[in-house]
């Protein structure tokens, strides 16, 4: 596989995947790391992104309370299917936000594998797309924060109103 130039420098030779840097790194191979990078940089910038919580908790809580009212009072019945009901509903709320974090974390799966780290420049590039991305927002990126700002974009102004959006003249 050919390695992609740096967006920077135009030049493939200080490139490596940021999957194989943590990798060599993780695993203890030394043939991808440099002098100048120190292992727990690595950790911290490069790991992959973290897969999200299994769904099936509140259900089982819900039964498990069930359970214990339904002793508590007697054997009625009626608590039991109350705490069944309650959740019912929670796993089902759950359900759908895990389907949407499965999503993000595809999609970051998909930025942390083809990403490349120049470290001439020191920073991160996703073929395919535009811009760079210091270490640190390349972290926040894979990990799903909305906080992150390829280098050389402008911040907006707080008076410069959004576009297509309403101003208030």
């Amino acid at each position: 596989m050919v390695r992609p130039a740096c967006p920077a420098c135009s030049d493939n030779y200080s490139v490596a995947k940021v999957s194989a840097l943590y990798h060599s790194v993780t695993y203890g191979y030394d043939s991808l790391t440099s002098a100048d990078l120190n292992a727990d940089d690595v950790h911290q910038a490069f790991a992959p992104p973290t897969p999200p919580d299994r769904w099936g908790r509140y259900l089982a809580a819900a039964v498990a309370a069930g359970l214990v009212v339904y002793l508590a009072s007697a054997f009625a019945v009626m608590w039991l299917y109350i705490a069944l009901s309650i959740g019912v509903v929670a796993e089902m709320m759950y359900y759908w936000e895990h389907l949407q974090a499965q999503d993000d974390y595809r999609r970051a799966l998909a930025r942390w594998r083809g990403a490349f780290f120049c470290s001439r420049h020191s920073l991160v590039f996703i073929v395919g797309e535009r811009g760079t991305y210091s270490p640190g927002q390349f972290a926040l990126l894979v990990r799903g924060s909305r906080q992150w700002a390829p280098i050389g974009a402008r911040p907006r102004a707080e008076s410069q109103p959004a576009p297509g959006g309403l101003s208030s003249r």
